[in-house]
């Protein structure tokens, strides 16, 4: 059963594609954190042996896609585009990614817009931005509500979701005797020690049904490192 188990206006066009909006700054909170971590940092960390949850991620949201098949996507907390290339060849109406951090979307801007033409990236606080309603068949949101209000992100989220759309979310879990942020030699990730709120599963799905939204699916993945994910869909 589901919840049973216990990272505006305006607009310019940047050179060489991808459309990029540019939502007003952000407010001083625990998502902010992330404007500290530098991109090469963060892919690395993400990447390491220790951590090593970069393929594991791309390989969950290319499962999600392959399974659904939208047409509209949008990508919460998207960095600098891991597992956009999943997203290549498939001739997509509409791909939506949002961060906080514009380094992260310059790159990934740079990596992937050439080859998804529909793609339209946004720098926004995901504490506070609104899509439009009735909007994305998929909305992704990959450990992102450990530094977010996930009840007030769900309800938008629930929103934004259109008729037979799905909205995936992975969490991490707690691992005894291990860090939330696993220690590594890119030792700017520390700043999220602070940030980091691990939410419980059972939150999650308790959140989600008040937002209007029903579990289809919830399983838990262990990763090499000794950690776990909690991936959960939802149907409005």
């Amino acid at each position: 059963m589901c919840g049973a188990n216990a990272d505006g206006e305006g607009g310019r066009r940047p050179a060489g594609g991808g459309r990029m909006r540019r939502e007003p700054p952000p407010s001083a909170r625990r998502d902010a954190a992330w404007l500290h971590v530098p991109a090469a940092d963060y892919e690395a960390h993400m990447a390491h042996p220790a951590v090593g949850q970069s393929a594991v991620l791309a390989g969950l949201l290319a499962e999600a896609v392959s399974r659904q098949g939208p047409r509209r996507r949008l990508l919460c907390g998207c960095a600098t585009g891991n597992g956009l290339e999943v997203l290549t060849g498939r001739n997509l109406e509409r791909i939506t990614a949002v961060d906080l951090q514009p380094d992260y979307l310059d790159l990934a801007r740079a990596r992937h817009a050439a080859a998804l033409p529909t793609l339209e990236l946004v720098q926004a606080d995901l504490e506070e931005w609104r899509p439009e309603a009735g909007a994305y068949d998929l909305i992704w949101c990959a450990l992102l509500l450990e530094y977010l209000d996930s009840a007030s992100f769900l309800r938008r989220m629930a929103d934004a979701l259109a008729a037979q759309g799905r909205l995936h979310v992975v969490l991490q879990l707690p691992a005894a005797g291990q860090q939330a942020v696993t220690a590594t030699p890119f030792t700017t990730l520390r700043v999220l020690e602070d940030a980091m709120r691990l939410v419980d599963p059972r939150r999650l799905a308790t959140e989600a049904a008040a937002a209007g939204l029903r579990c289809l699916e919830e399983r838990r993945l262990s990763l090499a490192s000794g950690k776990a994910f909690h991936l959960a869909v939802f149907a409005a």
